[in-house]
């Protein structure tokens, strides 16, 4: 990663009943990582919201990158777009590779090499990284959606539990990459569960994230 951004969201808040957010400010900013913790309804419609899948009904969501600053809680749709595909990468668990693809290529990418990807998923619990994405289980699908987000991470990054249904060894590998994506210059928010370790960094509740 070249190029970093930071996200500042003011007072952004949902009053949908199904994917309510309540009022929360935060800042994400370059080489840091924030974690809170919340229900996992909340913390989803925090993570959509933050990623502009749903729109806010009141506050701010800046984008600050370089020189240049983008509202994206008022932004139009291609501003949006243009924002995911240059700034934002997110990870909640799926995976949008094509089934048939190899892990190890889907995560190296096209100028990336298949054995640096493939100890990365290694150390996320994927027992043959060689393996086309389609034919894996459900624990190690979701462990190469986390590698992808995290081996070659956004400017911010928004990670939906990002430790959920991994073993030991893997969350703290998993732990780990997220601490290494910050030092590479990354802003990351990852929302946990009440039972996941702590993740270091700046940690809340939702309603009162620092």
């Amino acid at each position: 990663m070249t190029a970093t951004a930071a996200l500042r969201a003011e007072g952004i808040a949902r009053d949908d009943r199904r994917r309510h957010l309540g009022e929360v400010s935060l800042a994400l900013e370059p080489g840091t990582v924030l974690a809170v913790r919340g229900s996992e309804r909340e913390s989803a419609t925090l993570i959509k919201t933050l990623f502009r899948t749903l729109e806010p009904d009141r506050g701010s969501l800046v984008l600050v990158a370089g020189d240049r600053e983008l509202d994206l809680a008022h932004a139009g749709d291609r501003a949006v777009a243009w924002a995911r595909r240059r700034w934002l990468g997110l990870f909640d668990g799926r995976v949008r590779e094509l089934p048939n693809r190899a892990a190890s290529r889907a995560v190296a990418g096209p100028a990336g090499e298949d054995a640096t990807a493939a100890a990365v998923l290694d150390g996320l619990g994927v027992s043959d990284p060689s393996e086309p994405v389609g034919l894996l289980g459900e624990r190690e699908r979701t462990a190469v959606a986390l590698a992808l987000a995290l081996h070659r991470p956004a400017a911010i990054l928004l990670l939906h539990r990002p430790l959920g249904g991994l073993e030991r060894e893997a969350r703290e590998r998993a732990a780990q990459l997220i601490g290494d994506a910050a030092a590479a210059g990354s802003a990351v928010l990852a929302t946990l569960a009440t039972s996941d370790e702590p993740l270091g960094g700046l940690e809340g509740e939702l309603g009162s994230a620092p």
